[in-house]
């Protein structure tokens, strides 16, 4: 399974990514995000969660995941984004740091 991330906005507006290969990934990293996916009911999600209101300075994530079976993309706002989706989105953000601190 592939796992593309994108995190935009905020304050300095700086851009952070990442994307993995779950079959390439330490076996407990890998069990991680797809329990934090099947947690999410990632699948589910509509493409767009977007607040009822614009928020400056927040941060807008967009997460592509594509399995043998489907592909998916969330976009999805700081201030609108789900309890249950919450983990992933901070799990990747790290996930984002570590490889662009490299």
């Amino acid at each position: 399974m592939r796992v593309d991330f994108i995190r935009t906005g905020g304050f300095g507006g700086i851009r952070l990514t990442t994307s993995v290969e779950t079959t390439e990934l330490p076996p407990d990293q890998a069990v991680t995000i797809h329990k934090l996916l099947d947690d999410a009911r990632f699948f589910d999600l509509p493409q767009n969660i977007a607040p009822p209101r614009p928020v400056p300075d927040s941060f807008q994530y967009q997460l592509t995941v594509a399995s043998a079976q489907e592909t998916h993309t969330v976009q999805v706002t700081d201030t609108a984004c789900p309890d249950s989706l919450r983990p992933l989105i901070d799990y990747l953000t790290k996930m984002a740091m570590v490889t662009k601190n490299r």
